[in-house]
């Protein structure tokens, strides 16, 4: 499926150029400097982004998971790390719907898809990275609780976030998701990290000392974080896909107007040699089918 419904047209239209005006101004400052944006973040929230894949009982907009990640692709074209932005939010309140009691999702899901509160995802550690079955993060029972101890590094917005879900080993050795209120004694966060790339999230290591959990900040069942977790990575993966694709447009549309602004003897070099043509073409071939592929797949 490559050609959009006439609702994500709509949406691709006017995101793009609100994104145009509003979030590539600044870009290039904020993927410089690295700090996190609150204006930038304002802009995604009166864009209507957070809401997108969400239903109305839960304060969303109802719309698809396509309407979603068009959304983003078009974010993307105009600023790469604010197509980031919404990520790690929308995937902790997709998360909380699915596995969270009813109480944590009415205390923190509208809040979440309002974009009022930030959310991180807090799984990647120092040495371990992402694999699951190497946790050094640990969680202990304590009464009808649990306690929290551990360090994860570059975390997104953990500086920012109001709640986090965090990935722990508990105490039988099998991965558990908790939900952690960032406000929380023994929550702590380090310096931003420099990254290569994407500059503006904030990425930090977080340490958690004796962090106490609630009996209600266990999302899901206990030893089932993977699943918890795959609840949020699926739509995820897509998301980094939609951005990848916004990127590469960009790429293409850059390419091509420097092919037909630069000249050789008069000539631009878009139109006069066929090894440029070529390379255009091979460009615009991929972005074609990427975007393909990542339309039938959100779909």
């Amino acid at each position: 499926m490559t050609i959009l419904d006439d609702d994500c047209q709509a949406i691709a239209e006017s995101v793009r150029a609100r994104a145009w005006e509003r979030l590539a101004p600044q870009a290039a400052a904020t993927d410089k400097t690295q700090l996190f944006s609150a204006d930038m973040w304002r802009e995604l929230r009166e864009l209507g982004i957070f809401e997108l894949p969400f239903p109305p009982d839960a304060g969303g907009a109802g719309a698809s998971t396509l309407a979603y990640i068009v959304a983003l692709e078009q974010i993307a074209y105009a600023s790469a790390v604010a197509a980031l932005y919404p990520g790690t939010t929308v995937q902790v309140a997709q998360v909380l719907l699915a596995h969270a009691a009813p109480a944590v999702q009415e205390q923190w899901v509208p809040r979440l898809v309002a974009g009022e509160a930030l959310a991180a995802w807090a799984f990647t550690e120092p040495q371990t990275g992402s694999d699951p079955r190497q946790l050094t993060t640990r969680a202990h029972r304590k009464g009808d609780g649990w306690v929290l101890s551990g360090q994860k590094a570059f975390i997104s917005y953990a500086a920012e976030a109001a709640v986090a879900l965090v990935f722990a080993v508990d105490d039988d050795g099998l991965v558990t998701a908790f939900l952690v209120d960032t406000d929380q004694p023994g929550w702590g966060v380090g310096a931003p990290v420099e990254v290569m790339a994407f500059g503006g999230t904030g990425a930090r290591p977080v340490y958690l000392d004796s962090v106490q959990v609630p009996a209600s900040g266990l999302i899901g069942e206990p030893g089932r974080g993977f699943e918890v977790m795959l609840t949020g990575e699926a739509l995820g993966k897509l998301r980094v896909s939609a951005i990848n694709v916004g990127v590469a447009q960009r790429a293409l549309h850059e390419a091509t107007a420097y092919a037909l602004q630069r000249t050789h003897r008069g000539t631009p070099i878009g139109e006069k040699f066929a090894g440029i043509q070529s390379l255009l073409a091979d460009m615009r071939a991929a972005v074609l089918a990427a975007r393909a592929l990542l339309y039938e797949t959100a779909e």
